[in-house]
């Protein structure tokens, strides 16, 4: 199946028909879910220079997730500047964002085409991100991205299994909070 939300998916093997969305699953509601670090910690605030450490999401067995937002909230006691990541300096290996297939290793979309974010700035070349950033007291600020998956034309899809994936590569210990929040539309099996 296609994991574009305006892309026909696959024909029944049973019926021969198209199915869609629609057809096949029934819209509970809107739903708001942290990635996390297998299943625990939402803070992206780890150390993944040695060992990459995966935050993400999972559609469950009975589940279809729709993303349509991801909203990325880096707050810092230090001053944040585009050259940089958060406060501080660029990150040597960079943040992965992928969409991975239910084998868990299976890359079905590379959000950033085979480059990675190491810097503030970096963050552009996620499909229609906004930035705001705000000046806290003192020198805390925060960096917040609005990264609309629909402005490609549709959100992504996660089937049974599928993963929206964000690798961290680097040491990100020395930032104040780091979170990454989806939104979206959850759809359950018709029984």
């Amino acid at each position: 199946m296609s994991n574009y939300l305006n892309v026909p998916n696959n024909k029944s093997e049973e019926t021969g028909e198209i199915e869609t969305l629609q057809s096949v699953l029934s819209h509970t509601n809107n739903y708001r879910e942290f990635l996390r670090e297998s299943g625990s910690s939402n803070q992206l605030i780890v150390d993944g220079s040695s060992t990459p450490v995966d935050f993400e999401i999972e559609a469950s067995a009975d589940e279809t997730l729709c993303v349509y937002r991801i909203m990325l909230i880096i707050d810092d006691g230090s001053r944040i500047n585009p050259q940089g990541f958060a406060g501080g300096s660029a990150l040597t290996n960079g943040l992965l964002v992928k969409l991975i297939d239910t084998d868990g290793t299976t890359v079905l979309l590379d959000y950033i085409d085979g480059g990675t974010i190491q810097t503030n700035s970096d963050f552009g070349c996620l499909t229609g991100p906004t930035f705001l950033r705000e000046e806290g007291v003192g020198f805390n600020d925060s960096l917040i991205i609005d990264w609309k998956l629909s402005d490609s034309g549709a959100g992504t899809r996660l089937d049974p299994g599928q993963r929206l994936r964000i690798v961290v590569q680097d040491d990100l210990t020395g930032i104040d909070s780091f979170v990454a929040i989806s939104q979206g539309t959850k759809f359950l099996k018709k029984t």
